[in-house]
């Protein structure tokens, strides 16, 4: 905001000064055109609405044919509307003041705008060689600077000879050849861009963006991964020695991200999966058995189960079907002692993991990570 309330200032001041240099101006009308007479301003067009020439009092010593030239010029400006064009481009300039890449466009088209206005006069049959003797005398009379922001005849020595040369045409050399290379740029530059990984596969947390764009942000924020093989290290020392096969491993957080509670139970251990402080989420069903013709049931009893039998009858159909209810009883738990105490009021996340063999531990690993609720009630705190 600073800068450009800067480069505005100066835009300002600019134009003020300008109005204070008209006041000394004088109106004439110099072959059959009406101009400003400045004593070493111009020649410039001023005015991006109402367009104005002004040209310096040293022009009226000029022979009439490179007068002619200099005013022909400046209505090819007044006509092309260039004013216009060259203020609004500035004020791109004014509001990015930081933006050398605009003041640096702004400063290539105010010169495809004298190139173009030049090839508009020479257009109309004028003496491309006295035009560019014009340009010559400007260059060594003029006093002062042409307008700022302002289409002039000559503005910098540095375009002169670009002006110079524009003027003769001459045929490129090789072509056949440039057009050739940038094809082949062009095509390398696709290839290129085609054959960059996607975001996805080096988002450096490891997530998957795709999803975040579908589904929207992600609103937590995503920290460094955790050691998770330092862990098993620490808190399952048997585990990572390899001993007593796969197992699950069940790591307890509080809601600062300190560890409360670690407990282990093999894999293979049975009974159904309960969530924590809760009953059983899902009965065991039995399978479907047709009533056979003596009326009698086939059962295949599981040894610890209690057997339950309902009757279906499908809507419509006279065939009964017997649905077999396995209920558990006097199973053993399916969670630690530690990690089935915790109710489900106070678990925030359940982060479930798992992780082939010889990746953390000899023997596969699952883990479990549970994180409380600020204020929830932790276990014991790990002691390791």
């Amino acid at each position: 905001m600073a800068a450009v309330l800067l480069a505005v200032t100066g835009y300002v001041a600019t134009a003020w000064a300008l109005a204070r240099r008209r006041r000394s101006w004088r109106k004439v009308v110099i072959d059959g055109q009406p101009v400003w007479l400045a004593a070493a301003t111009g020649p410039a067009v001023i005015g991006a609405l109402r367009p104005s020439i002004v040209v310096p009092e040293w022009s009226l010593t000029l022979p009439p044919a490179q007068r002619g030239l200099m005013l022909e010029h400046e209505r090819q400006h007044v006509r092309a509307r260039d004013p216009l064009l060259l203020q609004s481009a500035a004020l791109i300039g004014v509001l990015m003041p930081w933006n050398f890449v605009a003041w640096w466009l702004v400063r290539r088209l105010r010169l495809a705008v004298e190139l173009d206005c030049d090839a508009r006069v020479l257009a109309a049959g004028r003496d491309s060689r006295a035009y560019g003797n014009l340009l010559l005398d400007v260059c060594e009379r003029r006093l002062r600077s042409g307008v700022l922001l302002a289409p002039a005849l000559f503005e910098r020595t540095s375009s002169l000879t670009r002006r110079i040369m524009a003027m003769h045409a001459h045929r490129p050399r090789f072509v056949g050849a440039r057009v050739t290379l940038g094809i082949a740029a062009a095509l390398a530059v696709v290839f290129l861009a085609c054959d960059m990984p996607s975001p996805e596969a080096v988002a450096p947390d490891g997530t998957n963006q795709a999803t975040k764009r579908m589904y929207g942000e992600v609103q937590t924020v995503v920290g460094p991964a955790p050691d998770v093989k330092g862990m098993v290290s620490r808190y399952f020392p048997a585990v990572a020695r390899g001993e007593g096969g796969p197992t699950i491993l069940f790591i307890v957080k509080a809601a600062t991200g300190a560890v409360v509670l670690t407990e282990a139970k093999p894999a293979g251990e049975g009974g159904p999966m309960k969530r924590p402080g809760g009953a059983p989420t899902v009965e065991d069903r039995g399978s479907v058995r047709e009533r056979t013709a003596a009326g009698e049931l086939e059962k295949r009893a599981t040894t610890g189960t209690e057997l339950h039998v309902a009757e279906v009858r499908p809507a419509g159909s006279a065939e009964h079907k017997v649905v077999l209810l396995k209920t558990p009883s006097a199973r053993p738990p399916a969670l630690p002692s530690g990690v089935g105490a915790l109710q489900p009021n106070d678990i925030a996340t359940v982060d479930v993991s798992k992780h082939a063999p010889g990746t953390l531990a000899p023997n596969a690993v699952s883990i479990v990570t549970i994180v409380l609720k600020p204020g929830a009630a932790a276990p014991t705190p790990t002691t390791r």
